[in-house]
């Protein structure tokens, strides 16, 4: 199929990053209200990075980026 009839990618579930510290010197975030850290994975949702103002976030084998 020509690239510009392809299916367009779904965006995958609706994430909110809300908060972002540190605890014990580990980084932590809240996405939709769950406190998780790298490498946690909740409802197909893998934490890949949690950055000083960002999370990198794998779903369904594509990667995305929550900000604030």
């Amino acid at each position: 199929m020509p690239p510009h009839l392809a299916a367009p990618v779904p965006p995958g579930p609706a994430l909110v990053l809300h908060a972002i510290s540190v605890q014990d010197g580990v980084p932590i975030a809240v996405v939709n209200d769950r406190v998780v850290r790298e490498g946690d994975s909740f409802d197909g949702v893998r934490i890949l990075r949690i950055g000083a103002a960002e999370v990198e976030v794998e779903v369904g084998g594509a990667r995305r980026v929550l900000r604030f």
